[in-house]
C-alpha cells in the first residue's frame, strides 16, 4: 500500500505495529522528501507476498 502525506517513517512504523496490524509481517520503505513541508511517501507491503528487489525515487516538478 503506497502512503502520502507521511510524517516520518517512525510514524508509518507504529502504524504497522498496531494491534490490528501487527500480526501481518508487513515491512516498511520510506523516503525522507525534499520537500519544503517535510512530508513524505512510504510504502508498507506482506513480506510473504512480495519480494522487494529495490527502491528508488523519483521527482515530480510542478509549475505554476
Amino acid at each position: 500500500m503506497g502512503l502520502a502525506e507521511v510524517e516520518n517513517k517512525q510514524v508509518v512504523q507504529d502504524l504497522i505495529q498496531t494491534k490490528n496490524l501487527k500480526d501481518y509481517n508487513y515491512k516498511v520503505v520510506h523516503y525522507d522528501s525534499s520537500d519544503e513541508r517535510g512530508i513524505d511517501c512510504a510504502l508498507i507491503y506482506k513480506i510473504e507476498i512480495c519480494e522487494l528487489i529495490e527502491s528508488t525515487t523519483h521527482s515530480v516538478l510542478l509549475f505554476d
